[in-house]
């Protein structure tokens, strides 16, 4: 299966989501905040 990553990059977080090319939802998009234990995650 093939799937497409979105990364929205603001100050401070970035929010992700990713898709299946069908359009069924992996992963409920989600915030990492630029931090260290935001990017150790």
């Amino acid at each position: 299966m093939k799937y497409g990553v979105g990364i929205d990059v603001s100050k401070g977080k970035s929010t992700v989501a990713i898709l299946s090319v069908e359009g069924e939802i992996i992963e409920e998009p989600f915030e990492i905040m630029h931090d260290n234990k935001g990017l150790t995650r």
